[in-house]
């Protein structure tokens, strides 16, 4: 069994019942029947986030996103990683993450930290670095879309704490997880160049970096306790598009 969820909490890969007062964990367990590998050995990982708020409700919805594709480069503490964003595949995700792209979401306050990346399965992020921005921007609940493509490896995916919860946080899959499609993770888009570069961040951490101390703390927690998380710098829309 695999279990995806959007909070940090857990610190095994099957992640304990979570119980928080005033704060939002919703679970989303995926269960695979066939294993990673050729050794036959399960692979159990989960994705959480944890929300110090009331239960969510949709916000107005950002404006659809255009029919052509268009690119985004992520500049990392790895280098440069480009994206080929396709609307098709994801109209309300796409345009929520061109208004973060283009909003300055990504620049400043010491970057964006990838604060959990799993060998074989995902790497995670998308809480501000700034606790009051991290604040504003969570409450901006957009609806889900419809799953058009699939979850191989290289595209990024808004990550969901149940049906029409997504925000800002997304994840990178690091291999073809295609299992997920049938949760509702849509992919916005594709790697096309800097791919090599998803298997150099780092990843030693594991699941010990704690989302609500992302959320009240922001980068100083994660700086102080993780030291050597990467990070990404800025992001930009490719010029022209």
């Amino acid at each position: 069994a695999v279990m995806l969820r959007r909070n940090m909490g857990s610190n095994g890969p099957l992640a304990k019942p979570l119980i928080a007062v005033g704060c939002l964990v919703v679970v989303l367990f995926i269960y695979v029947s066939s294993s990673h590998g050729g050794d036959g050995a399960s692979n159990d990982a989960s994705i959480t986030e944890t929300k110090s708020r009331e239960r969510l409700e949709p916000t107005i919805q950002p404006k659809v996103a255009k029919r052509d594709s268009f690119n985004v480069e992520l500049h990392t503490t790895k280098g440069a990683i480009t994206f080929e964003i396709i609307p098709s595949w994801a109209p309300l995700g796409v345009a929520r993450f061109r208004d973060m792209v283009e909003g300055g979401f990504f620049d400043g306050d010491g970057g964006i930290a990838m604060f959990r990346t799993v060998p074989q399965f995902v790497t995670q992020f998308g809480i501000h670095g700034d606790p009051k921005i991290a604040s504003e921007w969570s409450a901006r609940v957009i609806m889900d879309d419809p799953v058009a493509s699939s979850n191989k490896r290289g595209t990024i995916t808004f990550a969901t704490a149940g049906p029409n919860t997504r925000t800002t946080q997304l994840f990178i899959n690091l291999v073809d997880n295609s299992r997920l499609d049938s949760m509702g993770f849509a992919p916005l888009g594709q790697c096309i160049a800097g791919c090599e570069l998803l298997d150099a961040i780092y990843s030693g951490y594991g699941e010990q970096p704690d989302q609500g101390q992302i959320q009240s703390r922001g980068n100083e927690y994660l700086k102080d306790k993780f030291p050597n998380l990467d990070y990404i710098m800025s992001a930009n829309v490719a010029l022209g598009q």
